[in-house]
């Protein structure tokens, strides 16, 4: 079976530094409990991390490897390099080598709020851009660039956003560190507050398989390498793994965020633990003028287990059932030597809870591209 993969990377001089110096960057998100929970239960959550992680990564690989299995017989190249066989009457064979100019924005938010008394809290890091400069080699895409604009230069922030594809299967990681955020509460209204000791870790992992990927391309719309050729959909399905870890300084809720039990006015740390099922569809438009339109979204059910705890370890642990939408869009124009792609990834997750604030999480990027095909 032949191979197709997309991984995508912003890297600029900040960034650079910090992959070199926190080389334990991944290691600390899956532990999370680092400042996120007491020692008694930080082992228990790495075992089910390390688990729940490492059962997505095994699915992906096992299906990865039947079909290299049931095609053993087919002659191949390295399979980093070589694009999977598609129906050409619907999609193009991907282009050899391709560069292109891009800028790409990143955002991550929290939303808190009771189901009570519809009480609500945003916590949000600032907003950066990257532009620089990317090249291809089939469907295995390399992205860099520096970082050119900050909304208020408070934020740290570590991301990594990318994507795997290899047929009809789809990865995606997300692992991401944010430390300073804006606080605002709503009902009543207050002022944004920033808390420079606010540091959130984030782990996103998930895996859909797309059956009818021999006419529908999953990584055209985003790659900018291949062609979507005739209008064409396909339903998907998959799975997913999410873990956060929140810590502050500080309480994480303002006095004016009433009313709640004591145990959460002093809250300084938090953790959600989530893992489930999704399924989805994507289609792609193809229009006159070789424009395009995508849109694709799955759907996931989101059970969940969240720990609050204060400066003293103090827990409270909740048990939870939410909900989960991974979704992208794309629109653009896709020529036979020139493309141009505005695209839309996001990620929202929502776990309701009664004795709790409700808690929303979303990941978002956005991305515009102009390339030339070789």
């Amino acid at each position: 079976m032949p191979y197709s993969s997309h991984f995508h990377l912003i890297a600029s001089k900040r960034l650079t530094l910090a992959l070199y110096h926190r080389s334990n960057f991944l290691s600390s998100l899956l532990v999370l409990g680092v400042g996120g929970l007491p020692s008694g239960d930080a082992p228990n959550l790495l075992r089910t991390a390390i688990l729940g992680t490492g059962s997505i990564v095994l699915l992906f690989i096992g299906a990865v490897c039947f079909d290299l299995c049931a095609h053993a017989q087919e002659k191949t190249e390295l399979p980093f390099f070589k694009p999977f066989r598609t129906d050409t009457a619907y999609i193009s064979a991907a282009e050899p080598w391709t560069l292109r100019l891009y800028a790409v924005n990143k955002h991550f938010n929290l939303r808190y709020g009771t189901l009570v008394s519809n009480q609500r809290m945003f916590l949000d890091p600032d907003r950066s851009i990257a532009a620089g400069l990317g090249v291809s080699r089939y469907l295995l895409a390399l992205d860099l660039g520096l970082e050119i604009g900050r909304t208020r230069q408070k934020t740290k922030a570590l991301v990594l956003f990318s994507n795997l594809f290899y047929g009809p299967h789809n990865l995606q990681l997300n692992a991401q560190q944010y430390t300073g955020f804006s606080k605002q509460a709503q009902q009543p209204l207050t002022s944004p507050v920033f808390d420079s000791s606010l540091r959130s870790r984030l782990i996103y992992l998930s895996y859909l398989h797309y059956f009818n990927y021999t006419r529908y391309s999953s990584p055209a719309p985003l790659t900018g390498t291949q062609r979507q050729l005739r209008s064409a959909g396909s339903p998907s399905f998959g799975a997913f793994l999410l873990l956060h870890a929140l810590s502050s300084a500080v309480p994480v809720f303002p006095d004016t965020f009433l009313p709640m039990p004591e145990w959460l006015a002093t809250a300084t740390r938090t953790t959600i633990f989530s893992g489930g099922i999704m399924g989805g569809y994507g289609f792609t438009f193809v229009l006159p003028k070789s424009l395009f339109v995508n849109a694709a979204a799955a759907l996931g059910v989101s059970p969940a287990v969240t720990h609050w705890a204060d400066a003293l370890y103090n827990l409270n642990s909740q048990q939870t059932l939410g909900w989960l939408v991974q979704a992208q869009a794309a629109a653009g124009y896709h020529g036979p030597c020139y493309y141009a792609l505005i695209t839309l990834q996001h990620v929202a997750s929502y776990f309701p809870s009664q004795a709790v604030p409700a808690t929303q999480l979303n990941l978002e990027k956005y991305k515009i591209a102009v390339g030339r095909k070789l």
